[in-house]
């Protein structure tokens, strides 16, 4: 599973000659070059949420390979809205991505190769924020971190949401790998015992 490091994460997921890439934050020839390594066709490009820092090489990833891009109903907006998505609050000008070619919604599952994607729509850090279920791996954008969570204080961003959200994913039976959307991967398992915010979240 590939990761891509820069200021947000990106991962490719990879199965029987499919892939999917999870918030394209990295340079697309990065991702070119490891789908030629893997011997693969990206199928999905998969959104954790709008925010401009994991949509920035939508356009270019999806001229480049033709990928569908998949984005929660509830933050489709984001990606032609440079206010929305944040974009100009940290920058100048605009960053518009291409609409989404699929909308997904809470409990959908895409195929990749013999891998089935599962979503949970996980609201609070934006409207339409979600995981992603691969096997024991879930990708969760800016849901949950290491030791974190995502903040509230964007364009639909909702602390109770997110307290909700930390619930549903703290009540999981079994143990997960997760890969968020910045810094390192953890487990569930480990939030569970001293993430306080999914501590708290499942106390209400």
């Amino acid at each position: 599973m590939p990761t891509f490091g820069h200021w947000s994460n990106s991962y490719l997921i990879v199965s029987d000659g499919d892939a999917a890439l999870v918030d394209p934050s990295s340079a697309p020839s990065h991702v070119v070059d490891s789908l030629a390594d893997n011997g693969c066709t990206l199928k999905y490009i998969l959104l954790t949420h709008g925010h401009y820092d994991h949509t920035k090489y939508v356009a270019k990833v999806k001229e480049t390979t033709g990928a569908k891009v998949c984005i929660h109903t509830a933050d489709a907006e984001m990606l032609g809205d440079s206010e929305k998505n944040c974009y100009k609050l940290f920058n100048d000008g605009e960053q518009i991505a291409p609409a989404a070619d699929l909308l997904l919604h809470d409990g959908d599952e895409l195929s990749v190769g013999a891998e089935t994607v599962k979503i949970m729509h996980t609201p609070g850090h934006t409207k339409g924020s979600v995981c992603f279920f691969v096997g024991d791996s879930i990708f969760t954008g800016d849901t949950l971190f290491r030791g974190s969570v995502g903040r509230t204080d964007f364009y639909g961003g909702n602390d109770l949401a997110l307290m909700k959200s930390l619930s549903r994913l703290a009540a999981l039976e079994g143990e997960f790998t997760l890969y968020p959307g910045h810094e390192s991967a953890t487990t569930l398992n480990i939030e569970r015992k001293f993430n306080r915010y999914l501590r708290f979240a499942c106390e209400i």
